[in-house]
């Protein structure tokens, strides 16, 4: 696994990390060690409930390695940022581990302009959004893309992003 960046990030104040490594929450171990550890530990164990769906550890680690699989392929490297606003749901927490397998800065985010407030957005950061269902849930009758249609994002001065609806094979 990638060493764990600090490359851009704005670091804690003095006095929250002398208090949180003195009071044992912070042991210097990066949160993708510990939690790689642990599903190494006890692969069996049940790691995350979503509904009704539930994974192992071992089953986290195997989806968290192959989304950084995918994140890899689209050409994200080490100290990379990938800016989302992803669902409250079990693709939140694969997609955050897979960063971490990665090495990839994972940032959640509400909204792009709000996150100019804090970070700087470049041509190749890759920002993702999403809500559980997609907006498309709500509707009636529901509306979903379909395989071959295109999603294109354009940020004015940051860049473009199109991506072509593939069908899920899983």
């Amino acid at each position: 696994m990638p060493r764990p960046s600090s490359n851009g990030a704005v670091a804690w104040p003095a006095e929250y990390a002398e208090r949180y490594t003195a009071k044992g929450y912070w042991e210097g171990i990066a949160l993708g060690d510990r939690l790689h550890a642990v599903a190494d530990a006890t692969p069996d164990t049940i790691a995350l409930v979503d509904g009704d769906r539930r994974l192992t550890y071992r089953q986290l680690a195997e989806h968290a390695d192959a989304a950084a699989l995918r994140l890899a392929a689209l050409g994200l490297r080490p100290d990379d940022r990938l800016v989302v606003q992803p669902p409250n749901t079990a693709e939140f927490v694969i997609l955050t581990y897979a960063c971490l397998r990665l090495g990839v800065i994972f940032t959640p985010a509400h909204v792009a302009a709000y996150l100019s407030t804090f970070t700087t957005l470049e041509a190749g950061d890759l920002i993702l959004t999403g809500t559980p269902g997609g907006v498309g849930a709500a509707r009636d009758p529901k509306v979903f893309l379909k395989p071959g249609q295109v999603v294109r994002t354009v940020i004015e001065g940051v860049g473009e992003c199109v991506n072509t609806v593939v069908e899920d094979k899983q």
